[in-house]
C-alpha cells in the first residue's frame, strides 16, 4: 500500500518467470504455483483492440500496483480467471514523499 492507504481494490495472482536454456537460446518458464498481491487497479485498454495479419487480436491493459510489488518482468498474471503477461518491463515510480509511489505494467492478452 502507498502512504495514504489507497490505491486499488483488486486483487491479482501472479507468477514470476525464471530463464532457463533451451537447445542454447533462453527461454521463459514459470512455476505451477502463483503468488497473490492485493491493492492493484487494472485499466481497461486505452485503444481496444490490435489485430496482426488476422491470425489473433491483442488487448493491452494497464496494471497499477503498490510500491515494492514483488511482480517482475514478464510474469503472469491472472485476474478474474483472464490469463495475461507483463509486456516487457515493470516500471517502477518512486516518490521522493513516499505517498504516492507506485509500480506500473502493461499487460497483453492474445486471443485468436
Amino acid at each position: 500500500m502507498n502512504g495514504l492507504g489507497i490505491f486499488g481494490g483488486t486483487t491479482i495472482e501472479y507468477r514470476n518467470p525464471t530463464y532457463t536454456r533451451d537447445h542454447g537460446s533462453l527461454t521463459l518458464t514459470w512455476p505451477e504455483e502463483w503468488q497473490t498481491l492485493d491493492g492493484c487497479d487494472l485499466q481497461d485498454p486505452a485503444t481496444a483492440v490490435d489485430s496482426k495479419n488476422r491470425e489473433g487480436t491483442l488487448n493491452q491493459y494497464t496494471l497499477y500496483m503498490p510500491e515494492g510489488s514483488p511482480v517482475a518482468d514478464n510474469a503472469q498474471v491472472r485476474v478474474n480467471n483472464q490469463m495475461l503477461q507483463v509486456d516487457g518491463m515493470v516500471l517502477r515510480f518512486p516518490d521522493p514523499l513516499e505517498i504516492l509511489a507506485y509500480c506500473k505494467a502493461t499487460l497483453k492478452a492474445w486471443k485468436g
